[in-house]
C-alpha cells in the first residue's frame, strides 16, 4: 500500500509585514565585510503601499539581526537548524534624509558558511535586494474610485529586523498565501485607525519623550543654579579677599604707627621706673643697689615690686651700719642690707 503523499502545512502570517527594495548600495568595503544599503524608503512598494519612514528602533538595536529571506525557511522542504542563523548584524541604523539606512556587517565564514556566499554576491554585484520585517502601528486605507484598487499607508513602524533576499523572495504559491492573510489584517487594522496596539506605542512614545523633555529642563535647571551658586560663591570670595587685603595694609600701617608710640611709651617707663628706683635711694636701698633695683622693677612688674619693697625694713641707721657686731644674722658685707635681699638682687644679676 501506498504511503500518503507529506503536504506542506498552509503557511500562516505571523502579523509582521515583509516589504522589499532594490537597494542602492552606498558603499562597499571588503576588508571589513560590511555593506551601506538603503533598506526602505517611502515610495509606493511592489504591494501597492506605502510605508512612512517613521521607525520605532528601540527593539531592533537591542537585537540587530541580518537575515535571509527573514528565515522563513520552514516555508520550503528540506530546511535545517543552520537555515535559520543569522548572516550578520545590522549597525548605523537610522532614518536619514527620508529613508532607513543601515550598514550591514556580515558574519564570518566559520559563523555562518551562508553569509559568506551572500557577502560575495554583493562584492560580484549579482545580490543587491534587501527587506525589512515591521508591524505598522497605524494603517490607513485609500481606495481609487477609478480602478478600485487599494492602498495603505503604513505608519508608526516597529522594526524587528532585516533581511537580503533575491528577488522574488518566496514562491508564488506561498506568497499569495501570506499576501491574502496580510492584506485581510491590513484591512482590520485600517477600519480601526487608533489600534489599542498603536495607540498604546504612541502614547508610551509621547511620555517617554515628555519624561525626557522633562529630565532634561530639569538638569539644565541644576546647571544654572550650581552655576549662579559657583557665581555667588566666586563673588563672596573675591569680597572677603579684597576685604582681608584691607585689613592686611590697614594693621601693617596701624604697626608702623604704632612703632614710635611704643618706643615712647617704653623710655617714658623706663624713666618711671627709675624715678620709682631713686625715691627708695637712702632710705630702703644704698646708692649702690639702684641698678639691681631698677632691673628687679622690670622684671617683677609694679604691684610684685612694690609688696617686695614694702617688707624691707628701712636702713639702719649709722650707728648701727658702724656697729656689726649688734645685728650679725642680717647685715651684709659693705652694704648694711639683709642677706635676703641680697639673695634677691643676686639673682636679678649685675
Amino acid at each position: 500500500m501506498a504511503k500518503p503523499q507529506q503536504q506542506t502545512p498552509e503557511p500562516v502570517w505571523d502579523g509582521i509585514l515583509r516589504r522589499s527594495l532594490d537597494c542602492s548600495v552606498k558603499a562597499f568595503d571588503e576588508a571589513g565585510r560590511w555593506v551601506d544599503v538603503v533598506a526602505s524608503t517611502d515610495t509606493l512598494d511592489g504591494h501597492g503601499d506605502i510605508v512612512e519612514q517613521s521607525f520605532d528602533l528601540k527593539r531592533y538595536k537591542k537585537n540587530p539581526v541580518v537575515l535571509f529571506l527573514h528565515n522563513q525557511f520552514g516555508c520550503f522542504d528540506g530546511s535545517r537548524p543552520e537555515d535559520f542563523l543569522p548572516i550578520g548584524k545590522g549597525e548605523n541604523v537610522k532614518v536619514a534624509g527620508g529613508q532607513l539606512e543601515a550598514r550591514i556587517v556580515f558574519a564570518s565564514e566559520k559563523a555562518n558558511p551562508l553569509a559568506e556566499q551572500i557577502f560575495h554576491h554583493f562584492k560580484e554585484g549579482s545580490l543587491n535586494a534587501v527587506s525589512i520585517g515591521f508591524k505598522p502601528g497605524k494603517v490607513t486605507r485609500t481606495e481609487n474610485a477609478d480602478t478600485g484598487k487599494v492602498t495603505y499607508r503604513l505608519a508608526n513602524n516597529e522594526l524587528f529586523e532585516i533581511s537580503v533576499v533575491p528577488i522574488p523572495s518566496n514562491p508564488d504559491a506561498v506568497a499569495k498565501a501570506l499576501h491574502a492573510a496580510e492584506r485581510e489584517q491590513l484591512s482590520r487594522m485600517a477600519a480601526q485607525p487608533a489600534a489599542a496596539s498603536g495607540a498604546n506605542r504612541e502614547k508610551n512614545m509621547n511620555e517617554e519623550l515628555q519624561k525626557a523633555l522633562e529630565a532634561k529642563a530639569v538638569a539644565e535647571q541644576k546647571a544654572l543654579d550650581a552655576n549662579a551658586r559657583a557665581t555667588t560663591a566666586e563673588g563672596k570670595i573675591k569680597t572677603l579677599e579684597t576685604e582681608l587685603e584691607t585689613e592686611r595694609t590697614a594693621h601693617t600701617k596701624l604697626k608702623a604707627d604704632m612703632e614710635p608710640l611704643t618706643k615712647r611709651a617704653q623710655k617714658a617707663e623706663e624713666s618711671l621706673i627709675a624715678v620709682e628706683v631713686d625715691a627708695l635711694v637712702g632710705k630702703k636701698i644704698q646708692p649702690a643697689q639702684r641698678d639691681k633695683f631698677i632691673k628687679l622693677r622690670k622684671a617683677q612688674g609694679e604691684e610684685e615690686f612694690k609688696a617686695f619693697v614694702a617688707d624691707m625694713p628701712d636702713l639702719p641707721t649709722l650707728k648701727n651700719i658702724t656697729d656689726p657686731e649688734k645685728d650679725p644674722e642680717n647685715h651684709a658685707k659693705g652694704t648694711g642690707a639683709p642677706k635676703k635681699i641680697a639673695a634677691r638682687l643676686e639673682k636679678v644679676g649685675s
